[in-house]
Parts: structure tokens; C-alpha cells; sequence
């Protein structure tokens, strides 16, 4: 149906959509049923992007993963159901993680709300991983900020590694000698890292752990796209330059591109895995630290 597009996977919608005026092919000028509801497909071109999901105040953002498991969007999405009515929420919204395959995933994230008119669980006490209930994206002034920072202890040393000081450099640099000369002369620090999966990773207690993992998601396919735009920008000088090539180097060429941009999409999904794992790994061990303090 669509020849010009390179269709990676095909995903069913979680909600019917309503046709109006659907006549279902008559020709007679009179409709029997004129509202009509149906579940659309989408075709969807390209390498798998996990979609970003909004989790409003009060509301839990969650996630499966089941390495040993490939199922459907479709099934994905009613574990994400069942795993919120379960809980008394409902779903607010869910998005595949880890593709094995067409429409096939070992994965779910999702968000759970509670019904209208549920008063605000934020005093809920923190039990099972499953039920962890998640701050939205911007920090809440006054009494609410004391809540969360008691809710949300500091991870132990075990995740924490202290950004490098420059003060305490220039104290442990000896110094000149007749045989360091000029070479120690001035320190210059380690630069932070400004890139969100870089922070995730190198210094996890900058930020929440929610802010940071949501944060490193999307700066890992900004940084995808920018490689990738590099890569095709590449390809398309050399490939204007080897017009008059023949055509057996023109095919390796082209090998050797195809080979580069392989290369980057493995890169970038086992980046997408570390940090789904990593993410499960410090919720547990968050979790395990408000359940010692109690």
C-alpha cells in the first residue's frame, strides 16, 4: 500500500475511532448503520522510537519488561490495563519497549491514574515496586517538596559518584621539580557532562531518578537522529563523488554506509536496554532504601 516507505512494523490503535457517514461500500445513496466505529492500524516506518508518555500529578508511571516473552502491541497494552485495575487505576496511557520482532515486544511502560474524583494518594505509603507512585516531571513548592524528598531518599553510595572537584585537584598537585618543569603548571577540571544519558549514567542523585531516566530517553534519540543525519550527509558526498565509479565499488560503497548506519541502530538499542535495566535496577534499590529507614 505504501511502496515508497521502508514499513518497520505495524501497530494496532488501544481505541476504536468513529467514521461518520460510513455507507460500508453502499451505493444506493442510504446508509443502514451512519455512525461506525473501527480500530485503525498504523504503519510505521523506520527504526522503533518508544513513545514519551506524559505522567500527570498524582498519577504512577510504570513499566514491564519480559526478556524470555514476545507478544503483540495488543497484548502489551491489556497488561498494562490489568496491571493498573489491579491497583484500582486506570490506564492512562502505555508505549512498547524492547522490539523482537513485527508488532512483537518484551516490553510495556506505562502510566496508571486514579479514577475522577479519587482524592490525591501522594501520602500512600510505598509498598511493592509495582505500586510506586511517581512525582510529575516539575517539583511541587512548599509542604508537597518535603513529602517527596522524604518519599524519595538519595541513592546509596553504591549509585552515587561524587562530580570531580577542582579545588581538591589543585591540592594533591605537587609541586614543580626539576623534573616536572612547566608540565604541572595549571589543572584544569573535568568538564560535567550536559548529555542527559551521560548524567544518567556517570551521576545518578543529580536529579530524580524518574526526571533523569525520562531526560536520558529522549537525549538518546536526539543524539541517534543527529548521528544518523551525519552519517546520510556522508554517504551523499561520496556517492556524488563516485558517479563515475564502476559499479562494483559503488555497490561496496554503499555496503560500507549501510554497515555504519547497522552498526549505529545496534549501538543506540543496547543504550535503550542499559537504560530500561538501569532504571529497574535503582527504583528497586530506592525502594529497599525507604523500606530499611521505616
Amino acid at each position: 500500500m505504501y511502496p515508497e516507505l521502508q514499513i518497520a512494523r505495524v501497530e494496532q490503535a488501544t481505541q476504536a475511532i468513529p467514521m461518520e457517514r460510513w455507507c460500508g461500500g453502499s451505493r444506493s445513496g442510504s446508509c443502514a448503520h451512519p455512525h461506525h466505529q473501527v480500530v485503525p492500524f498504523r504503519c510505521l516506518p523506520g527504526e522503533f522510537v518508544s513513545e514519551a508518555l506524559l505522567v500527570p500529578e498524582g498519577c504512577r508511571f510504570l513499566h514491564q519488561e519480559r526478556m524470555d516473552q514476545c507478544e503483540s502491541s495488543t497484548r502489551r497494552h491489556q497488561e498494562a490495563q490489568e496491571a493498573c485495575s489491579s491497583q484500582g487505576l486506570i490506564l492512562h496511557g502505555s508505549g512498547m519497549l524492547l522490539p523482537c520482532g513485527s508488532d512483537r515486544f518484551r516490553g510495556v511502560e506505562y502510566v496508571c491514574c486514579p479514577p475522577p474524583g479519587t482524592p490525591d494518594p501522594s501520602g500512600t505509603a510505598v509498598g511493592d515496586p509495582s505500586t510506586r507512585s511517581w512525582p510529575p516531571g516539575s517539583r511541587v513548592e512548599g509542604a508537597e517538596d518535603e513529602e517527596e524528598e522524604e518519599s524519595f531518599p538519595q541513592p546509596v553510595d553504591d549509585y552515587f559518584v561524587e562530580p570531580p572537584q577542582a579545588e581538591e585537584e589543585e591540592e594533591t598537585v605537587p609541586p614543580p621539580s626539576s623534573h616536572t618543569l612547566a608540565v604541572v603548571g595549571k589543572v584544569t577540571p573535568t568538564p560535567r557532562p550536559t548529555d542527559g544519558v551521560d548524567i544518567y549514567f556517570g551521576m545518578p542523585g543529580e536529579i530524580s531518578e524518574h526526571e533523569g531516566f525520562l531526560r536520558a530517553k529522549m537525549d538518546l534519540e536526539e543524539r541517534r537522529m543527529r548521528q544518523i543525519n551525519e552519517v546520510m550527509r556522508e554517504w551523499a558526498m561520496a556517492d556524488n563523488q563516485s558517479k563515475n565509479l564502476p559499479k562494483a565499488d559503488r555497490q561496496a560503497l554503499n555496503e560500507h554506509f549501510q554497515s555504519i548506519l547497522q552498526t549505529l541502530e545496534e549501538q543506540v538499542s543496547g543504550e535503550r536496554q542499559r537504560l530500561v535495566e538501569t532504571h529497574a535496577t535503582r527504583v528497586i534499590a530506592l525502594i529497599n532504601d525507604q523500606r530499611r529507614a521505616a
